[in-house]
């Protein structure tokens, strides 16, 4: 997690009772690994208004090796491996994001919005664009210039980071 960055993982329904506490855990943000939150990024978990206006905020799950761009809002219920989030993208309340996706700068996802394996989304509101070409990301964590691979390992990206 980068500089100006905001994981609002606070925002957790407490449990009803200890038996409930064991079953559904408070944590409201489950990160996995390799994961970079550049500046100016907020992870929101999802969440609905129920009625008398009280908020109920249900668990969001971030998978392994995710670029999230500068700027970008995310509310998303769930996000597998591998995706490229773009700078100033809004993901809404609610969305799924399977693995191998590639989210373009910019666009945003209408809430409840669901990205299958391996496609481009891009736009306001976004759309499906394309499928990403064989092999995306899969180059590893750097390319031929010890550079890194969009949708690749983010693990030597994240150790160059000072």
């Amino acid at each position: 997690m980068q500089q100006d960055a905001c994981v609002r993982g606070d925002l957790c329904r407490p449990p009803l009772s200890a038996a409930d506490a064991a079953e559904n855990p408070r944590t409201s943000i489950t990160i996995g690994r390799y994961v970079l939150i550049s500046p100016g990024a907020t992870i929101h978990p999802p969440h609905r208004v129920l009625r008398g206006g009280e908020v109920a905020y249900y668990p969001m799950k971030i998978g392994e090796n995710v670029f999230i761009g500068p700027g970008a809002f995310v509310s998303a219920a769930s996000m597998g491996s591998h995706v490229w989030i773009g700078k100033g993208a809004v993901i809404g309340n609610g969305v799924i994001i399977q693995d191998v996706v590639k989210i373009l700068e910019g666009s945003v996802l209408a809430a409840g919005m669901v990205v299958p394996h391996g496609f481009v989304v891009g736009g306001r509101p976004a759309r499906l664009l394309g499928e990403l070409p064989a092999g995306w990301g899969v180059s590893g964590a750097t390319g031929e210039a010890g550079e890194w691979v969009e949708g690749g390992e983010l693990r030597e990206l994240i150790r160059s980071i000072k």
